[in-house]
């Protein structure tokens, strides 16, 4: 199983994205009502119990490896353990499960606020999600998913030399649809290009501007994914700078203003997130050792002190 999680601010673009998918199935909600727009406005009310919370939306995207299914009944369970292992209690939540060919998988909309006006903590849920994810393999008798930077190319005796990395192409094909995924993702969550570009980064994923040599002016989007550069054009309409804002066929359009914004995205390149400052304070501070009978053990290095 492989889980996904997204803190964002656009509750009604992540609600749209989440039930406008054909086929969807509501499973599990504590909401009374249906549609986009009566339930962001559910979630927003709940949220105004702690206006600091700048990031309220939740959405996280829980998927099983190829090949494996459950209904709808057994998705309810593992997401209500889910949630409750991401201490989401007092909350209100949507649960929709997308089941598409070899891709079956749940998305999970909640509100950061609880009814007490406390915020659901953000601190280490990269880990606490993939423990979570670890133990409802075991429990529900998933599977855990094979890194893709490997390929098998052997079923039989398995050595470690049966083990090779993709080739150039392919690794940028792989590029090309993660990079192509994750902006569907994480569009619901934004309102402007500046938001867009934000999320992005968290993802180490830089969006860009390109600008005519002459004139300075703007001239579309650039994407880069670890070592590879796309433009909006190779991606697809969808993905210009025209299709993100003024011509956009999505659920909603993104804002975007050359004057004020530009200055922002391109400040992005140097800032450190939130959560590269936790992957490294992970690499520092962590350490993380998987058992053979147990799940997994955190241990807390102690730090040296400065005289």
């Amino acid at each position: 199983m492989i889980a996904k999680q997204i803190k964002g601010t656009n509750f009604y673009g992540c609600l749209a994205y989440v039930l406008g998918r054909t086929g969807h199935v509501v499973i599990d909600s504590n909401v009374n009502v249906t549609s986009p727009a009566e339930l962001a406005t559910h979630f927003e009310v709940c949220c105004h119990r702690n206006p600091r919370v700048t990031r309220p939306v939740y959405h996280a995207m829980l998927s099983l490896v190829k090949g494996e299914k459950l209904d709808p009944l057994t998705w309810k369970s593992v997401a209500s353990d889910f949630m409750r292992h991401q201490k989401f209690h007092n909350v209100p939540y949507l649960v929709v499960q997308h089941n598409e060919k070899d891709h079956d998988h749940i998305h999970i909309v909640a509100a950061r606020v609880r009814s007490n006006g406390t915020c659901v903590s953000d601190s280490w849920d990269y880990i606490e999600g993939q423990k979570a994810v670890r133990h409802l393999e075991e429990k529900y008798g998933l599977q855990t998913p094979v890194p893709k930077r490997y390929k098998l190319r052997d079923t039989e005796g398995v050595k470690l030399d049966d083990y090779s990395p993709p080739d150039k192409e392919k690794d940028k094909q792989h590029a090309y649809n993660l990079l192509k995924t994750t902006i569907d993702s994480v569009y619901p969550h934004s309102s402007s290009l500046v938001d867009l570009a934000t999320m992005l980064r968290q993802q180490d994923i830089e969006l860009g501007i390109r600008k005519t040599q002459r004139t300075n002016t703007v001239q579309g989007v650039r994407y880069q994914i670890g070592k590879f550069n796309f433009s909006g054009t190779q991606l697809g309409k969808d993905y210009t700078l025209p299709g993100l804002t003024y011509k956009s066929r999505r659920s909603h359009q993104l804002t975007f203003n050359p004057t004020t914004d530009l200055a922002l995205i391109e400040s992005l390149k140097n800032l450190q997130f939130a959560h590269q400052l936790e992957q490294i304070q992970i690499q520092q501070e962590v350490q993380i050792e998987l058992e053979a009978d147990e799940f997994i053990e955190i241990r807390l290095r102690p730090r040296s002190r400065g005289r």
